[in-house]
């Protein structure tokens, strides 16, 4: 990694952190969905 031409800016190492991350991700983008509509009506 240290050698990448274009390394991330950010990365896990060992597999559970990026489990961790998905399931965290998708929660957060169920809570956007279900107040979408909320945020829309909020805007005018």
């Amino acid at each position: 990694m240290v050698d990448a031409e274009k390394p991330p800016l950010r990365v896990f190492f060992g597999s559970s952190p990026l489990e961790t991350a998905k399931a965290d991700y998708e929660s957060r983008l169920r809570t956007w969905a279900e107040w979408q509509p909320v945020a829309e009506l909020a805007q005018g």
